[in-house]
């Protein structure tokens, strides 16, 4: 008689060898690595996965394995993979707190599993304050989440000598400990998160940016987007709920992107100069109160 089909989870999976065994997990995130210094030559596809006791751990898979895949590794599907081989983290970075990465191999298969046979939560991040932050500083291979109001947003292209035109968006984030903290995007995520931005209308944005890199510049902490960044705007999740609760923002909101300058309206008790300048010109003899802001 065949054996039973033995199942783990990710906390189970606690040496490095070849597992004859299934899991269950649900595809988080999904992004490329390349090698910069080939002309961006594609080397494979990195991974996140999470179980249904929120574990989650990293995965890997190389270029030339990616076309058997690519119909079963969508975002948000919860798969079954069986015969993978587990090993070390990636040596630059951790997305994480797992100490070992599945690689999916020649011999794996891989199952898309209905969304109503297993409960695994939709997300997980690894949120970081910005006391967390200046503990990170150039010196870890963690890469944490961040989440806060977007207070600032300005894009500017940049070129050089030896570089073409890139897009550069610069934001400065309010975060849950009140904290400012610049972040910077580059070329394609720069344009994603503009993309994304010209979708909402709500002005006290709160923003989500997964896998971050925590960068010193002129001994300030600033945040950049790594390959692995993704963008979340107004996400409709715990995080986000939990995060105005905790911190309620209803003040000012720059961006310029170029085609759209915008600052968020005016509070209806608040007036500007012409407002009384105009009162004071008028005829008109009711007192009024006026709130103003300043700098």
């Amino acid at each position: 008689m065949a054996n039973a089909k033995s199942f783990l989870t990710l906390d189970q999976l606690d040496r490095k060898r070849f597992y004859r065994h299934s899991i269950t997990v649900r595809l988080l995130r999904k992004w490329e690595f390349k090698n910069f210094k080939k002309d961006n030559e594609l080397l494979g596809m990195n991974l996140l996965f999470l179980d249904q006791k929120e574990n989650t751990i990293q995965g890997t898979v190389h270029q030339s394995l990616l076309q058997k895949f690519v119909n079963q590794l969508s975002e948000g599907s919860i798969i079954e993979i069986y015969d993978f081989n587990v090993q070390d983290c990636n040596k630059n970075y951790k997305v994480s707190d797992h100490k070992f990465q599945i690689r999916l191999t020649e011999r794996t298969r891989v199952t898309i599993v209905g969304q109503e046979s297993c409960q695994i939560p939709r997300e997980k991040f690894r949120f970081r304050n910005d006391e967390g932050f200046v503990k990170l500083q150039d010196h870890t291979i963690d890469l944490y989440d961040a989440i806060g109001y977007i207070k600032h947003m300005d894009k500017t292209d940049v070129r050089t000598t030896t570089t073409p035109t890139l897009r550069k968006v610069t934001l400065t984030l309010l975060l849950e400990d009140g904290n400012e903290i610049p972040a910077t995007l580059w070329a394609e995520q720069a344009e994603l998160l503009e993309d994304k931005y010209r979708g909402v209308e709500n002005n006290n944005i709160v923003l989500i940016m997964t896998s971050v890199l925590v960068k010193i510049y002129q001994s300030e902490i600033y945040l950049s987007a790594s390959s692995g960044t993704k963008f979340y705007l107004n996400h409709d999740s715990d995080p986000v709920d939990a995060f105005r609760k905790s911190l309620r923002y209803n003040g000012e909101c720059l961006v310029n992107l170029g085609d759209i300058t915008k600052q968020n309206k005016r509070p209806e008790d608040q007036q500007s100069i012409n407002d009384i300048w105009e009162y004071v010109s008028s005829d008109d003899r009711k007192v009024k109160i006026f709130f103003l802001n300043t700098l």
